[in-house]
């Protein structure tokens, strides 16, 4: 059975779509775009195939199951997440998938000749407008899914308005590539890997990120606490900021082996 959800992008967005921009694969399932008139994106279009059939106690057809929910929520989230990355505006929200039933079609003749003798959910369609600063390029999309939890933490980062949050997202980037290493082992493999890239992140400063990171999580922070109310912390974590995102998003880009 095939499942096929329409997420459109939000109110007030105009993201226009380069012409010959294809479909792209995630694993066992196809993201298309879907532009109107004006080849500007409305509707993120995920299909989902090989889901195994199942029937409620009715006999109805399921159009969803837990499984397959957090499978469509973590695509729609990894898509969401990505265009914010890409363009800097919250396209579409991945918890329509939650909200709507999927539109289902039958993949096999067996399949067919079960749907025509049993009832089955529709899929609800919404039809939104939508602007763009950012070049939206998802061919780039497929080869980050693997570290979908990575680039979620970073749009998360991007989403809160509080310095001392996002501060908190972008560190949880080089968690989730270094997160068996601690301390000086940590501040040493993180500056040898990005050197290659970027010159200014040397040990020193890796342990600063790190060390401010402990003093926005921790109220005992050994180095003493920075926090929302104090404003030689508001400034110290500002200042600190961009540096941190810079090498979150490079760590996105050039992710470790």
């Amino acid at each position: 059975m095939r499942a096929v959800y329409r997420l459109p992008v939000k109110q007030g967005l105009v993201i226009p779509v380069p012409i010959g921009t294809n479909p792209i694969a995630i694993e066992s399932t196809e993201v298309r775009w879907e532009v109107d008139d004006n080849n500007h994106l409305k509707f993120v279009i995920i299909t989902i195939s090989g889901m195994q059939i199942r029937h409620e106690s009715t006999g109805a057809i399921l159009s969803s199951y837990p499984e397959f929910e957090d499978l469509a929520f973590r695509l729609a989230a990894y898509i969401a997440n990505s265009i914010l990355i890409q363009t800097g505006f919250d396209a579409i929200d991945p918890e329509k998938v939650l909200h709507a039933s999927p539109k289902i079609f039958p993949e096999t003749p067996d399949e067919e000749k079960e749907f025509a003798n049993s009832r089955k959910t529709i899929g609800i369609s919404f039809t939104i407008d939508t602007f763009i600063r950012g070049e939206f390029l998802p061919m780039k999309y497929p080869v980050g899914f693997n570290h979908s939890s990575a680039a979620a933490s970073y749009a998360d980062g991007l989403r809160v308005s509080s310095p001392f949050l996002q501060y908190e997202q972008f560190y949880k980037v080089i968690e989730h590539f270094f997160g068996k290493m601690d301390g000086v082992k940590l501040d040493a493999a993180v500056s040898q890997y990005v050197l290659q890239y970027d010159s200014k992140y040397n040990q020193a400063k890796i342990k600063y990120l790190r060390e401010l990171r402990n003093r926005c999580v921790h109220p005992l922070a050994h180095y003493g606490h920075v926090n929302s109310e104090n404003l030689k912390s508001i400034r110290e974590v500002r200042t600190a900021l961009p540096i941190m995102r810079s090498l979150a998003l490079l760590l996105l880009n050039h992710p470790p082996p």
